[in-house]
């Protein structure tokens, strides 16, 4: 290996290293876990609950009919 392949084999080991710190100092902050959150899981809607009334009619109701 010449003089020229070592430095160039360096730089890219040193370029790779710090992308990993990079990755790894975004990833680990507040933000970062939101954004690992938010992609695993989902966005966090609330919904209101209906009524009991509503999710027993529904449900005895057969499929296909209006």
């Amino acid at each position: 290996m010449t003089y020229f392949q070592k430095i160039i084999v360096v730089a890219i080991v040193v370029a790779i290293t710090l992308a990993f710190i990079k990755l790894f100092r975004v990833f680990n902050s507040p933000d970062g876990e939101r954004f690992q959150r938010m992609r695993t899981q989902g966005p966090f809607v609330p919904v209101d609950a209906p009524a009991p009334a509503q999710e027993t009619e529904s449900a005895a109701k057969p499929q296909g009919s209006v």
